[in-house]
């Protein structure tokens, strides 16, 4: 396969990312409620005002100082994100100028770098039909270059995808509460990957991106009848009248993403 080409300009440029301070953005504010902490740490006491909910007076407090007190807490981050990323041969994949895996790669990049700008801790793991490279969350200007090398390592993709399997891995080595972001086309699922979900969402938070390419979605519209189609996992190929199977073709799809979805819900 060729280079893969990971640029990650104008993807941060699209995140709001090219300023010295992203604090005050709209985009930062919607992380920061996207992805809470876990807790809450006591700041100190502020006097009541009508204004004010009343299920938040300390009653005890308020009897020693004899003013009405309500307690302020600040909101412990620590936040704790993993990508678990899809590099199977279907993710190297492209009708339009780029790979869907390089898609994934700005994406999930530009996500990351949001997250260290946060002081979040964030990891990774890559895999096809096993787990190719693994980097346990931390917070760090190496963890994202070590991200970013990762991304472009063409030794990691092709094969099959064992969703199955990564999603076992991550429920026995994440730590409770994690984010478990899973960016795949979702294409070739391996058998026993609701089951697998289901259990790593007992113990995980869990987010699916869908990275899907046009041509995953309906058959191009193509100046001849016949076209030769590979298959992404093996050297089988198969000559296809497009017009024959391009509403069984659309069917099939519709009725993959309903049952997807039908999982995650």
């Amino acid at each position: 396969m060729r280079q893969l080409y990971i640029n990650l300009k104008p993807a941060l440029k699209a995140l709001e990312l090219t300023t010295n301070s992203v604090m005050g953005t709209t985009l930062m504010g919607n992380y920061t409620s996207l992805l809470p902490g876990a807790g809450l740490e006591f700041k100190g006491y502020t006097e009541y005002t009508p204004a004010t909910d009343s299920k938040l007076i300390d009653w005890k407090a308020s009897l020693k100082s004899n003013t009405l007190l309500i307690r302020e807490h600040t909101e412990e981050r620590n936040v704790s994100a993993f990508f678990l990323i899809s590099t199977s041969g279907s993710m190297i994949y492209t009708s339009t100028k780029k790979l869907k895996a390089e898609y994934a790669g700005e994406l999930v990049a530009s996500l990351a770098y949001i997250m260290m700008k946060e002081n979040d801790l964030f990891g990774f793991a890559m895999f096809n039909n096993k787990i190719k490279t693994l980097a346990l969350p931390e917070c760090s200007m190496t963890q994202f270059y070590r991200l970013s090398q990762s991304l472009i390592n063409t030794e990691y993709y092709g094969g099959n995808s064992n969703l199955t399997e990564a999603l076992q891995f991550a429920f026995r080595t994440l730590k409770p509460q994690t984010m478990l972001f899973i960016i795949s086309d979702f294409i070739g699922l391996s058998r026993g990957w609701e089951d697998a979900l289901k259990q790593a969402s007992s113990k995980l938070d869990i987010i699916a991106i869908i990275v899907r390419d046009p041509a995953d979605l309906a058959l191009p519209t193509l100046h001849t009848s016949e076209v030769l189609v590979r298959s992404p996992s093996s050297s089988q190929i198969v000559n296809v009248r497009i017009a024959s199977v391009r509403e069984k073709y659309r069917d099939y799809v519709d009725r993959q993403m309903l049952n997807i979805r039908k999982v995650f819900a």
